[in-house]
């Protein structure tokens, strides 16, 4: 199904062997201080969202080779760092190529290996794709190199990304098909194209290219002071900048914009190497106005710096993200139940379980979710209070009675209570829906034990 696993669900610590081949769909998450293990290659089922590996957590994978991502806590599972230095330097290729009147293989072999690696690290580098495209034009209306050092540079500079599209885009299809377009396109380009008009994603698009380059208002004033750029390096911009504004544009992050915006890192730093030429042509057209260079350094310096140390602050960090989701502008209660649930999860593998527990109030304020009821349990669980556990695992229960996870918190809230009749409805539920569950048998050995003290207090 479409559930997702949280390994240390009841704040109990140990290890979990995952075994057969599982098809949930789900993200699967391993809490601090749990062990995962797997005994076969399928056992983190279908899921193309990745694991995510708390702080403390370990995953052994006793020998079996995986496709899945994994994302811990303390890090990042997309290669946000390798893509913003990948961009610059296909950035600086461009340049290079489009100025370079001989010589341009040197700056296509560059381009061409950094869209290579892009494109083997995370599939939105298909946006990089135009920038090579143009890379190569511009090299062959330069002409064909003669030396024999620079033909080969021409070269690789065009086989490397293909030789990469070879290896990736089966995978990128599949995904793209099977994920992207539900998940992060709406649906298919038209609902894409819509959500892109909107008021929110345009306020939200704005706010994030605020948040990558703080000097970008300025960047329209710099376009339009002189010299202008010759059209090969207008056409070499236009490649690299357009797509990647398009992708921050039309994609809708996994979490939401405002919580993964580093996901459209790539743009910020192409708005940055243009912003960056931009000033380097203005202040040799211009001598007098370098004096300028400072002030705007620190005009870009300060607010990068001031928002770095909001995120190495996690107090301050979890309430932006909590004021985001409220709003203004208003969000959806779809997207504030998401968001809520998501900072929760994050909070709760961090060990922030008071502050996990509130996320998870929000969530299901905002849209009533079984499982967001009993992620409230765990957190219930985790701070020493089985009885208010009980009551969410129930309600989740209530919800959906298929769940699974439901009825296993149920037990763990009876067994901590005393609650015998809430252990025979698990015990009941959980032989229905997963009968070779090993918690089964302590369930069942609880409910023995209990037998026994019943007919000693008789006598």
């Amino acid at each position: 199904g479409a559930n997702a696993l949280f390994i240390g669900a009841t704040g109990a610590t140990g290890t979990v062997v995952l075994a057969g081949n599982n098809t949930y769909t789900g993200a699967t998450t391993v809490a601090e201080g749990s062990v995962l293990r797997l005994a076969t290659p399928s056992a983190l089922g279908a899921t193309s969202t990745g694991s995510t590996i708390a702080a403390g957590a370990t995953v052994d994978l006793n020998g079996q080779t995986i496709s899945e991502p994994f994302t811990a806590i303390n890090g990042y599972g997309k290669a946000t760092v390798e893509l913003a230095v990948l961009t610059l330097v296909i950035a600086a290729g461009l340049v290079h190529v489009a100025r370079a009147r001989d010589g341009a293989a040197k700056g296509l072999v560059g381009i061409g290996l950094a869209v290579a690696a892009a494109l083997l690290l995370h599939r939105s580098a298909v946006a990089l794709l135009p920038a090579w495209l143009a890379g190569v034009g511009l090299a062959l209306t330069a002409g064909l190199p003669h030396r024999t050092a620079d033909r080969f540079a021409f070269a690789v500079g065009v086989v490397a990304p293909l030789g990469a599209l070879a290896v990736v885009l089966p995978r990128l299809m599949h995904v793209v098909g099977a994920f992207d377009t539900s998940r992060h396109l709406h649906g298919g380009l038209g609902a894409a194209l819509a959500f892109a008009c909107t008021p929110g994603q345009l306020a939200d698009a704005g706010n994030a290219l605020g948040i990558l380059l703080p000097i970008v208002p300025l960047l329209p004033v710099l376009l339009a002071l002189g010299p202008r750029p010759s059209r090969r390096e207008s056409l070499a911009w236009a490649a690299l900048v357009l797509p990647l504004v398009a992708l921050l544009l039309l994609a809708s992050p996994q979490h939401g914009l405002p919580r993964d915006w580093d996901v459209f890192v790539c743009v910020g730093v192409a708005l940055a190497a243009l912003t960056a030429t931009r000033l380097a042509a203005w202040f040799e057209a211009e001598p007098r106005t370098r004096t300028l260079a400072l002030a705007l350094g620190l005009v870009a310096l300060v607010p990068a710096l001031q928002w770095v140390a909001l995120q190495a602050d996690a107090a301050r960090a979890w309430t932006r993200a909590e004021a985001v989701l409220l709003g203004p502008p208003p969000r959806s209660a779809t997207e504030r139940a998401y968001g809520f649930d998501t900072i929760g999860m994050l909070c709760l593998g961090r060990g922030q379980t008071e502050l996990a527990r509130r996320m998870f109030e929000r969530s299901a304020e905002a849209a009533p979710n079984p499982s967001t009821f009993v992620r409230m349990g765990m957190a219930e669980t985790m701070l020493g209070r089985p009885a208010d556990a009980m009551t969410h695992y129930r309600h989740a229960a209530s919800l959906d009675p298929d769940l699974a996870t439901a009825w296993r918190g149920v037990a763990a809230a009876a067994s901590a209570t005393g609650d015998r009749t809430a252990m025979e409805d698990a015990v009941r539920n959980m032989t229905r829906l997963e009968p070779g569950n090993p918690l089964l048998v302590d369930a069942r050995a609880w409910l023995a034990a209990d037998d026994s003290l019943r007919r000693v207090a008789r006598h």
